[in-house]
């Protein structure tokens, strides 16, 4: 098979950007994602009344806890296109007001090129198509974009247990990182489904045909995520951990465990952390709960998408 000269290159940029600043067959989708049903605004609710987690706004919500008992909810998929669609209807304050390190922030929009010239900050115009692919994760939004989308759906950026930000150094210690304990089944497990890395389990570039160099001009990526929760082998084991998809590939996902970097080329800057591969890996290290990547919190990319939490203790 004759080497895809972008895919040789796809994780060393990717890794550098990202530093610096599919399918699945008719059995497998049987047993995905739980069902959601619209409310009369289009948001996702959850069929059991009453439940804890009940949210009416982005995925539907899963209870779990920590090894040491702490409770709180996770979204079971990451945000589709639908779920950020509707966010972008509603007023808003003005973009960076969200956060205070977000006063760039200009707007809420996907970041997309509009030619191979033009920054988009690797977002082709064929990744965003929420009329056509409503449950494909939503990408090419930075950090500052995630954030306030949490907001407004009353939950949060996954982060610290027990509430805020989480300190860059405890991402991998299951009772303080919300979306580590949730991808490594209460700190269990290497990844998501397990110990040993299966390259069918998820959605990546392991499982990827040869298909050329995307036309960045005609806007048509070489190759895009799934919809969430479509790849059911792409979950924990065991309850509730079973009812959380997508801890791995698909999309990287912005978690709010920022630091400040000094000494960097043009200027110090903020950095928050990325986690569990995308659709265009093929390494396994990228797929691990453990994953350690961080991107500038202003980065756009079509890998790179999120989920929310919210707290419950």
């Amino acid at each position: 098979m004759s080497q895809n000269p972008f895919r040789s290159r796809a994780i060393p940029f990717l890794l550098a950007l990202l530093a610096s600043c599919s399918g699945t067959n008719a059995e497998e989708k049987a047993d995905a994602a739980p069902e959601a049903s619209p409310d009369t605004d289009g948001h996702s609710t959850t069929d059991a009344p009453g439940a804890t987690c009940d949210s009416d706004r982005g995925p539907v919500m899963v209870e779990v806890s920590t090894p040491n008992g702490q409770r709180y909810c996770i979204d079971t998929t990451e945000v589709t296109q639908s779920d950020y669609q509707q966010f972008l209807l509603y007023s808003h304050d003005k973009p960076g007001s969200e956060h205070e390190l977000c006063d760039f922030n200009t707007s809420y929009e996907p970041n997309i090129m509009v030619s191979s010239t033009a920054p988009g900050g690797g977002c082709l115009k064929g990744i965003w198509t929420p009329t056509t692919t409503p449950q494909h994760p939503v990408s090419c939004v930075d950090w500052c974009d995630a954030y306030a989308f949490c907001q407004w759906a009353g939950k949060r950026l996954c982060g610290k247990v027990g509430g805020g930000e989480e300190p860059t150094e405890s991402g991998n210690d299951p009772n303080a990182s919300q979306w580590h304990n949730a991808c490594s089944q209460g700190g269990t497990t290497t990844y998501s489904y397990g110990n040993e890395f299966d390259p069918a389990a998820c959605s990546g570039a392991v499982l990827v045909p040869d298909s050329g160099t995307p036309d960045y001009d005609a806007g048509v990526p070489s190759w895009t995520p799934s919809d969430v929760g479509s790849w059911a082998g792409c979950r924990g084991s065991e309850t509730p951990w079973s009812g959380v998809f997508d801890l791995s590939g698909s999309v990287r996902e912005w978690t709010d465990s920022c630091a400040y970097y000094p000494n960097q080329v043009g200027g110090g800057h903020w950095s928050c952390r990325l986690r569990g591969g995308d659709f265009m890996t093929d390494n396994s290290e990228y797929y691990a709960c453990a994953d350690p990547v961080t991107s500038g919190l202003e980065v756009t990319h079509m890998t790179i998408g999120f989920r929310c939490c919210k707290d419950l203790d």
